[in-house]
């Protein structure tokens, strides 16, 4: 019996029954078991307030490192740049639309009416790009999850609210949303849309399973938004973003990144050949941070990205 480790919210079990899926269609018993992490413990605080790294996997991770389970299943997006190396990611299943989208007030029809709007976000991210490019948007954070952040446009008086898409498809809440977000401003968390689906080192059956299921154009944006991540080494609730797009041989990858989500963010863009796909997304990755070194505070120490990377990439203790 294969046991692959979730947390219990509506959207992870949907994201953990189809691991469990491809694992009976290859003809082996499998069982979730659900998991509860730091971040669904604490709701009163904001992400960025627990003083914690991988506030929704690290219990996860604990037991897959302790085989109380055999898989853990995350989105992507919430991992941090580094994990145990005793652990690995398998290839990925082919990952859903990456982009951030809206969902609100029937009133809201395009991505231009957000202006003078208050939207509700959990991210640090959305906060900036959407003050950076709007006059005069608001923002209310909030939490909680896909569902209840739809429910609380009518508790909390909201507008809207600003949701992965990914998250609403596979909720089968797609037809809640009112429009898609230029991902060219509203740059998505690296890997959103994307499974993390980790296992231990040595257990290179399951590894080969996933490989043979997997989705090479989704694999090579894993490994180019991962790589744009653990480059840029920034603290876990820094706003930043990467949106790629492949076509054929080339990729483009357009990256953002602020300080925190009162800076000015700043974006830039790069394209090559998709055999470059790393090296491209580590040079995006420096580039925005000598951008944001002279524009946003120059003054700021470089060890700053450093210590930030520090305490947020440390491995979970052996």
């Amino acid at each position: 019996m294969i046991k692959i480790g979730s947390r219990a919210s509506k959207l992870a079990l949907i994201q953990a029954n189809m691991v469990k899926d491809i694992l009976e269609k290859e003809g082996l018993e499998a069982q979730i078991v659900e998991i509860s992490t730091k971040g669904d413990r604490i709701r009163d605080r904001k992400i960025d307030q627990l003083n914690s790294k991988g506030v929704f996997v690290r219990e996860i991770e604990e037991k897959l490192l302790d085989k109380t389970i055999d898989i853990a299943v995350h989105s992507l997006k919430d991992m941090p740049s580094q994990i145990d190396d005793r652990l690995i990611f398998t290839p990925p299943l082919k990952g859903e639309d990456p982009r951030d989208c809206f969902v609100g007030k029937d009133v809201f029809k395009k991505m231009d009416d957000l202006n003078n709007a208050l939207v509700g976000t959990g991210s640090n991210r959305r906060v900036c790009q959407g003050k950076n490019h709007f006059s005069n948007i608001k923002f209310k954070a909030i939490r909680g999850n896909v569902e209840t952040r739809i429910k609380k446009v009518q508790s909390e008086n909201l507008d809207g609210v600003i949701l992965a898409k990914s998250g609403l498809i596979r909720a089968g809440l797609d037809g809640e949303i009112n429009f898609d977000l230029d991902p060219h401003i509203f740059t998505p968390s690296p890997c959103q849309g994307i499974l993390g689906i980790e296992i231990r080192k040595e257990d290179k059956k399951l590894f080969e399973i996933f490989k043979k299921n997997s989705d090479e154009k989704t694999l090579f944006r894993m490994e180019t938004e991962r790589a744009f991540q653990k480059e840029l080494g920034a603290d876990c609730s820094t706003p930043m973003g990467i949106f790629t797009e492949i076509d054929h041989d080339k990729i483009t990858l357009t990256g953002s990144m602020a300080f925190d989500k009162d800076d000015r963010i700043n974006y830039e863009r790069v394209s090559g050949n998709i055999s470059e796909r790393i090296h491209l997304a580590q040079k995006l990755a420096r580039t925005l941070k000598k951008k944001s070194y002279k524009k946003n505070n120059p003054c700021r120490s470089r060890n700053w990205f450093k210590k930030q990377y520090n305490s947020c990439s440390k491995k979970s203790p052996r």
